[in-house]
C-alpha cells in the first residue's frame, strides 16, 4: 500500500496529495512516544483527516493507465539504489534520498519508510533474491499489460503454499509447535534440524493461515511466537543455510535431508533423490540441491 500511495503522489499532477505535509501548519501536534529502538523517541503522527475539504485531483489518467504506470514506475524508473519510498515527504517532481533518512542503509537495500515510526525501514529485511523476484514480476506485468494481455499479467492462480514463519529457541520442539496449532488446517511443519533459525508452518489455504496467525504472541515453552507471513520462496532460501525436518500435522516426519544421501522420504512423497546424489558434494552444492529439491514439495 505504501508503494501505491508513493506512486500516486509522484504523478504530475498527483492523484493523491501528501496528507502529512498538508497538516504541518494547519493542525495541532499529535505526538506518539515509544522506546522500541532502545531510546525514547517521539513521533509526529498528524495528517489531514477531513478528506471532504480537499479539492479533487486534476489527474485524468484512467485506472488502466495507472495500473500499467505503477508496474513501470517501480520496475524501470524508480532508483532503488539511491531513493526511498517515503509518503511522508513525497511530492511530484522530487526524489527522496534514502541516505538522508533516519535509518542507516546500504545501496542494495530497499528503503520503504514507515510514515510514523521513522526508524522503521519496512524494506530492510528483504533478501536479494526476494528483491529480484519482485522486480522481475513487475517488469513482466508491465510488458504484459502494455501488450493488452490481462491473462499474462495476472494468470489463473495455481496451488500455492500458505506459510507463516517464526524464530524459535532451543526449548521449542516440533511436538510443542504442532500441539499449539492442532485443529487448524496445518499441512506441514518445517523445523530446523539444529534448532537454529526459523520454523515454517505450511497451511492449506489463506483462511487457514489467517487462523494460524491468530496465535501470534502466544507462548510455546519459553518462546513467544512472532509469526510473519512467508512463502515457499522464503522456505527455499532458508533451506540454503539450515537443514530442515518436515512433519505432517499428526507429527509424522515426512521428509528429512541428509547431506550424504539426498532427500529421504519416510512415507513416500515428492522430495526424493537417489542415495548416491549427495555423496562427495561440497556443503555449497548440498545447500543448492536442498533448496532446489524443496521446490518439488510445493
Amino acid at each position: 500500500m505504501l508503494l501505491v500511495i508513493h506512486y500516486m503522489q509522484s504523478l504530475q499532477p498527483p492523484v493523491l496529495p501528501n496528507l502529512q505535509v498538508l497538516a504541518k501548519e494547519s493542525q495541532e501536534s499529535v505526538p506518539v512516544t515509544d522506546n522500541k529502538w532502545g531510546t525514547q523517541d517521539r513521533w509526529e503522527t498528524k495528517f489531514v483527516e477531513d478528506f471532504s475539504a480537499l479539492p479533487p485531483s486534476w489527474n485524468t489518467h484512467g485506472v488502466g493507465e495507472l495500473l500499467i504506470g505503477f508496474f513501470s514506475f517501480y520496475a524501470n524508473m524508480f532508483d532503488w539504489k539511491t531513493h526511498a519510498v517515503c509518503i511522508r515527504l513525497n511530492r511530484p517532481g522530487i526524489a527522496i534520498d534514502k541516505f538522508s533518512l533516519a535509518t542507516t542503509t546500504r545501496d542494495d537495500q530497499w528503503y520503504i519508510e514507515d510514515p510514523f515510526d521513522l526508524k522503521h525501514n519496512l524494506g530492510s529485511r528483504c533478501s536479494d533474491a526476494g528483491r529480484g523476484r519482485m522486480l522481475s514480476q513487475m517488469q513482466k506485468a508491465s510488458v504484459a499489460l502494455m501488450a493488452g494481455s490481462w491473462v499474462q499479467a495476472c494468470p489463473p492462480a495455481g496451488r500455492s503454499g500458505f506459510f507463516l514463519k517464526c524464530r524459535i529457541r532451543k526449548a521449542v520442539t516440533p511436538e510443542a509447535l504442532l500441539r499449539e496449532f492442532a485443529g487448524m488446517t496445518l499441512l506441514k511443519l518445517h523445523f530446523p534440524s539444529d534448532w537454529n533459525g526459523q520454523a515454517f508452518l505450511e497451511f492449506g489455504s489463506a483462511a487457514g493461515r489467517r487462523d494460524g496467525h491468530a496465535k501470534n504472541e502466544a507462548y510455546v515453552a519459553d518462546c513467544q511466537l512472532h509469526l510473519h507471513m512467508s512463502s515457499s520462496h522464503g522456505l527455499r532460501e532458508a533451506a540454503g543455510f539450515t537443514d530442515f525436518d518436515s512433519y505432517s500435522a499428526d507429527g509424522v516426519r515426512c521428509a528429512m535431508f541428509e547431506p550424504d544421501a539426498g532427500w529421504q522420504v519416510a512415507n513416500g512423497g515428492a522430495w526424493q533423490v537417489g542415495a548416491e546424489a549427495g555423496v562427495g558434494w561440497t556443503s555449497r552444492e548440498t545447500n543448492q540441491a536442498m533448496a532446489a529439491f524443496t521446490t518439488l514439495s510445493f
